[in-house]
């Protein structure tokens, strides 16, 4: 990096700047560069790997499709391809597709009855079935994804939501507190269970709750305001209710 220094040809000030020369500015070989024909790469781990840089980085120029696609043109059942598949259908609203593509990696992770440890493909599998309408599976689903800690908060909050619509409180607010043992700080699960309290006609509690998700999270989220104005005393307000 070079400094250079100007004179103002009016108003008296100096003024200074950095600039790169060429070469320095080329240096660090490090950086990110374009992935091969996805029909070039010599096996699935580097397909896997490319496909998952390009969505990473939102490339304009590239789809990680093309890369996930051929690893499993070669390895049906290859389990990072389908999930990469399964997300990016998941995001484009393909649920029935992104269900085939986590079954596909179970398939394989839970051979001759192991117990995956990555259990990424269980939790997304019940996102892929509850946007179906397919509640119950979706439950199953979820639950074998709360083994893993990694994925127990989203796991028992998402358990949470489904006892929530079916009107099962009791159950909900179980869930939820499995959750917050497992994330203290899951701001959606905070909501759910001062609205499940409420059901409960446990409004102390609820408040109670409000109070310490404002004072760990975010004093400003919606969900926590609106249930804060749903406890307020005030004029009788149309029956809410945690069910679709």
């Amino acid at each position: 990096m070079s400094t250079i220094c100007g004179v103002a040809l009016r108003g008296g000030a100096g003024a200074c700047g950095l600039f790169a020369h060429p070469a320095e500015a080329g240096a660090d070989a490090g950086g990110s560069h374009p992935a091969a024909k996805p029909q070039d790469i010599a096996n699935a781990e580097e397909l896997f790997l490319a496909g998952q840089r390009v969505d990473q980085f939102h490339d304009p120029k590239a789809e990680a499709d093309p890369y996930w696609e051929e690893a499993l043109r070669r390895d049906p059942g290859d389990i990072d391809a389908n999930k990469g598949m399964g997300l990016l259908d998941l995001r484009n609203a393909r649920f029935a597709s992104a269900e085939q593509h986590f079954r596909t990696a179970l398939k394989r992770l839970t051979f001759n009855y192991t117990t995956p440890k990555d259990a990424a493909p269980y939790y997304y599998l019940g996102v892929s079935l509850k946007a179906e309408g397919k509640t119950d599976d979706a439950f199953d689903a979820f639950y074998k994804a709360a083994w893993s800690q990694e994925w127990k908060s989203p796991a028992y909050f998402s358990l949470a939501e489904i006892a929530s619509a079916r009107g099962d409180f009791a159950a909900a607010l179980d869930f939820t507190d499995r959750s917050l043992d497992a994330n203290a700080l899951n701001l959606r699960a905070y909501g759910l269970k001062a609205a499940v309290l409420r059901h409960l006609d446990r409004n102390d509690e609820a408040a109670a709750v409000l109070t310490l998700a404002r004072q760990k999270t975010d004093p400003l989220d919606a969900r926590l305001m609106a249930e804060q104005w749903l406890l307020a005393p005030g004029p009788a307000r149309p029956a809410r209710s945690l069910r679709p």
